[in-house]
């Protein structure tokens, strides 16, 4: 399988963010006085951590139910979508889905339990 079959659109939003990132690092780097802003209020500092954890919980779920439900061939491609269909996949992308995996996705999609989302 092609490498740009799987990373699908994320080679161009990577593309147009690694400029940002890089030029964003620099800068910091060279000039921290510059960004330094004093830091949080300490409640804002608990809020943000008592957010943290549940966020933290619910992403390791995710994770887990990822890791545990879905089929290997289908989870770097589809990831979490299994559940809902595939409306973050341009036509075109499922048309070179379709043919990459054949039956396969045709199976998927009939599987999908809920398609409107």
């Amino acid at each position: 399988m092609k490498l740009a079959v799987l990373v699908g659109s994320g080679r161009k939003i990577g593309l147009l963010t690694l400029p940002f990132l890089a030029i964003g690092l620099y800068l910091n780097l060279s000039y921290p006085s510059f960004f330094a802003v004093g830091g949080p209020h300490r409640a804002l500092v608990a809020v943000s951590l008592i957010l943290l954890v549940p966020g933290i919980v619910a992403w390791a779920w995710s994770v887990f139910l990822i890791l545990t439900r879905i089929p290997r061939w289908l989870g770097l491609v589809i990831g979490a979508v299994v559940y809902v269909g595939s409306r973050l996949f341009s036509p075109e992308e499922e048309a070179i889905l379709a043919r990459v995996f054949g039956s396969r996705w045709s199976d998927y999609e009939k599987g999908v339990r809920i398609p409107w989302l």
